[in-house]
């Protein structure tokens, strides 16, 4: 390994899967990790123990610059969807370079004609692709990538559980509080968006709460942008409800800390690449139920994404004590290989 990596994505906040996936990677091997291009602006950042350039207002275009003079030697891009693809037809790539990317959605689809063409162009510039699973390698075949450059990866890097602080009493108070109440305390976390499915997992809770099973809480962890407009519903369901609540946009420090304290954890989605919160939740020891749209970290209990009761029987079972241990396999799929690969070529 002759070079660092430069990447291209950001850090928290905003709070997602690339920048969640980009800071671990970061604290995870420093050492690896010349510069970061951060595409997203915000005056809430992390600190990170390498070079930081947030490129702010007019960031594509910036990063468009630094590319043509001053950009050489391995690159990582992580963007969400196939709009980096697009991206990356018209980034110069000057010099002795190697690049590499990772699309971070679970839903990737040809567009039309000509952003498929730009797609293909964008991809054929990168020698190596990290591919979160077989919908993805499937996507990725159809639009002319070459089988030899694609390498199947984990988005999960765990996180070191001495990092991890205990429960914040003015971060999530009512989280303390039904702590102090001995409530048993489920998670659901992610956007505002159908594809959760938060307003069927908070229906579920009312049904038990009704049916006389009043021990049981659940706590909302949402983030991102609103793009179904349904935000304003969530906050009001969760704001007049004795049984449950939503943070919005909290630290992942936070979050992991209730993580570590709850009861269970439920995601539900009908779109999916991997769930990075499932694999934290089985780390800490937590029963998991999570929809089978995509690869999940071994150890879940997977059901149809459409089985909603599935989610009341999850919940009676963790707290009859009857939730089934589920084996824990050890994930092959290393970060820390591919990035050896992109920097050792």
């Amino acid at each position: 390994m002759k070079s660092k990596l430069t990447i291209v994505g950001g850090v928290p906040t905003p709070i997602g899967g690339v920048t969640t996936f980009i800071l671990r990677l970061i604290l995870k091997w420093p050492s690896k990790i010349r510069i970061v291009f951060d595409l997203y602006p915000s005056n809430d950042k992390v600190f990170v123990p390498v070079p930081h350039v947030i490129l702010g207002s007019f960031g594509l275009l910036k990063l468009f610059v630094k590319f043509l003079f001053s950009v050489s030697g391995p690159v990582y891009f992580n963007f969400s969807g196939v709009r980096g693809l697009i991206f990356l037809a018209s980034l110069p790539k000057v010099g002795k370079t190697t690049w590499a990317i990772t699309l971070h959605n679970g839903n990737l689809t040809r567009k039309s004609w000509v952003e498929n063409m730009f797609m293909r162009r964008g991809l054929e510039k990168c020698e190596h692709v990290g591919v979160l699973s077989p919908k993805q390698e499937r996507f990725f075949l159809s639009l002319g990538a070459r089988k030899s450059t694609l390498q199947k990866i984990s988005s999960f890097i765990p996180r070191n559980p001495d990092e991890i602080p205990d429960i914040d009493v003015s971060e999530l108070p009512e989280f303390f509080s039904w702590q102090e109440q001995e409530a048993k305390i489920f998670i659901v976390s992610g956007y505002p968006t159908k594809i959760y499915q938060h307003t069927e997992v908070f229906e579920t809770f009312e049904r038990l709460w009704n049916k006389g099973l009043t021990d049981v809480r659940l706590a909302a962890f949402l983030y991102g942008e609103d793009s179904d407009d349904l935000l304003n519903d969530l906050k009001c369901k969760f704001a007049d409800s004795p049984f449950a609540c939503l943070y919005w946009g909290k630290k992942e420090l936070v979050f992991l800390s209730a993580l570590k304290e709850c009861s269970g954890y439920i995601r539900m989605n009908m779109v999916d690449s991997f769930g990075v919160a499932v694999a934290e939740a089985i780390s800490f020891g937590k029963p998991v139920l999570a929809s089978n749209v995509c690869e999940r970290f071994s150890g879940a209990r997977l059901v149809d994404p459409s089985d909603t009761d599935s989610v009341e029987r999850f919940v009676i079972d963790v707290c009859s004590n009857q939730f089934e241990r589920i084996p824990v396999q050890k994930c092959q799929k290393s970060v820390e290989t591919f990035i050896t690969t992109i920097l050792d070529n």
